[in-house]
């Protein structure tokens, strides 16, 4: 498996409001050299824990011209940017659990001298707090209340 997973969990009483996955990728010889090496990604994510198919939200690829084991050994110049915004509205609640899993594959699978590089993962959005009022506010509401039920009993009596 080519993959690297990570999880979010959201504590409660918060909201992950998600925009974007941005990171580099790229691959890294061992030995020899490669032409036209075309490392692929796909992202996919899962809020069960993948305990069935993820959904994807993003996938890209790059070629690199030549990948040499001197030199350049490691090649991760390649940008993703992924949207998350379709996710839940890009909103995840409280107490849920979002986990990503982006798998590489390239053109070149059976050079055992290859290895696949993810560098610089930044998981982009805001963490926005659930309101919970002042008790001023809830002070302010009895108070209404109360006016408002003597004033009814006023025109009432």
């Amino acid at each position: 498996s080519n993959w690297l997973t990570f999880n979010v969990t959201v504590n409660s009483g918060y909201t992950l409001n998600l925009t974007s996955l941005t990171f580099n990728f790229g691959g890294q010889l061992r030995s020899g050299s490669v032409s036209n090496y075309t490392p692929s990604y796909t992202v996919t994510y899962s809020l069960n824990g993948f305990d069935t198919t993820g959904t994807q939200v993003g996938s890209g690829s790059t070629t690199i011209a030549s990948l040499s084991a001197t030199g350049t050994a490691r090649d991760v110049s390649a940008a993703a940017n992924v949207n998350l915004t379709s996710i839940g509205g890009g909103a995840i609640s409280g107490g849920q659990t979002i986990t990503f899993r982006i798998n590489m594959t390239d053109n070149d699978t059976n050079n055992g001298n290859l290895s696949y590089r993810v560098a610089n993962i930044a998981l982009n959005g805001a963490v926005v707090t659930s309101p919970i009022p002042e008790p001023s506010t809830y002070a302010l509401l009895l108070g209404g209340l109360t006016l408002g039920f003597v004033y009814f009993r006023r025109r009432c009596g």
